[in-house]
């Protein structure tokens, strides 16, 4: 079989959780089938060090084409090229499809956030995701939710459409967080003398929670003066800016350090000096970190939204993102408390295994063969 891939989340200068998913779930399926050959289409100026994919029998193909407005490079030219190069199968890995198709269609939906929460997007981008996401579900054979969650907001969204169209084909663990790449597992033992929170900015400031999460950190540092906030991906000025007001207004400026984009080895070492992970999004179509903090043997306090149960369960501290004093008494719990982190240390982890990678490959290759 001959799969081309809408891999713009991957070919980018930093790709975030669905372009590192996109990654480990083609380096499954290559596994699971050596003999399929996969084409990667990206658009022009995409990082360097995307190159090495790890992937055998894959093609990377960068072009773009003007009119963005119309959609021309998802539209014309991923259809065109489909066709130019014989593809048997085209998935669109980004919550969408063109409107016209020259051969087989399965489109994987990581999330309906534009049409279920206010993320701060423009009302012609709201739109435009709008009409990517009805072509693809009037088009695809077969359409791929990450979560039950976002299969019950697209059964919503699109009542017409049967249930069984859409299968549930969860993410799994990045190798590295289990320690298969050299990464051992986080001990539950935080350092006593100035203990972390990690949190996640990021892309939709307002959904993430971010403003919540200082809130709650706040109380924290009212019983423990000597912790820390770190919260990574903070890469909008408007966020930091608004974020560090906050601090300064609750006096804990010198508490919280805001990181921008950071490596995978600044993470790792961001993970491994934790004492928990403080994750209050509001809405997540699947909530990759609180995953990776699992895997890693951190403790996780998390929101009881969306899909965030489906993926933490009994794995951590769910609580309402409405209740910063609930929030912040788990996490004191688990600074001031040695026995409990390392209990919920064990249960993170036995929770993270019910994620694996070749499984989720080998669900996308039954699906890709019903096609």
């Amino acid at each position: 079989m001959k799969i081309g891939v809408d891999a713009r989340s991957l070919l980018c200068a930093h790709p975030r959780g669905e372009g590192k998913t996109l990654i480990q779930l083609y380096r499954g399926i290559a596994r699971l089938r050596p003999s399929w050959e996969f084409v990667f289409f990206g658009q022009s100026g995409a990082s360097a060090a995307a190159q090495n994919l790890g992937i055998a029998n894959v093609t990377v193909i960068r072009f773009d084409l003007p009119g963005f407005r119309w959609g021309t490079w998802e539209n014309i030219g991923v259809p065109g090229l489909a066709a130019y190069f014989g593809l048997d199968l085209l998935h669109g890995f980004s919550s969408g499809g063109p409107a016209l198709l020259p051969v087989p269609f399965v489109m994987t939906v990581h999330d309906v956030i534009p049409l279920k929460f206010d993320d701060g997007l423009s009302k012609e981008s709201t739109l435009r995701f709008r009409k990517r996401l009805a072509a693809g579900m009037r088009n695809a054979r077969r359409v791929v939710a990450v979560s039950t969650s976002t299969k019950n907001d697209l059964l919503e969204l699109f009542p017409d459409v049967p249930a069984d169209l859409i299968s549930v084909v969860p993410w799994g663990v990045d190798p590295r967080c289990n320690g298969d790449a050299g990464v051992s597992p986080t001990s539950a033992s935080a350092p006593s003398s100035e203990p972390v929170v990690l949190a996640f900015g990021g892309g939709g400031a307002k959904r993430k929670n971010a403003l919540g999460v200082v809130q709650v950190f706040s109380r924290v540092v009212a019983r423990v003066p000597a912790a820390r906030l770190v919260m990574v991906g903070v890469t909008n000025e408007t966020e930091r800016r608004d974020l560090l007001d906050m601090t300064r207004r609750l006096g804990i400026e010198g508490r919280v350090e805001l990181m921008g984009f950071v490596s995978e080895d600044a993470l790792d070492q961001c993970y491994s000096t934790a004492c928990c992970v403080l994750y209050l999004s509001l809405y997540e179509g699947f909530g990759l970190p609180p995953l990776e903090a699992m895997a890693r043997g951190v403790p996780v306090v998390a929101s009881d939204r969306s899909s965030i149960p489906e993926v933490v369960g009994d794995g951590g501290f769910l609580v309402s993102p409405d209740s910063p004093d609930v929030a912040a008494a788990a996490v004191f719990r688990l600074i001031q408390d040695a026995e409990l982190r390392e209990t919920m240390a064990r249960r993170a982890l036995a929770r993270s295994m019910h994620f694996s990678w070749p499984d989720s490959a080998k669900r996308m290759v039954e699906v890709f063969e019903s096609v």
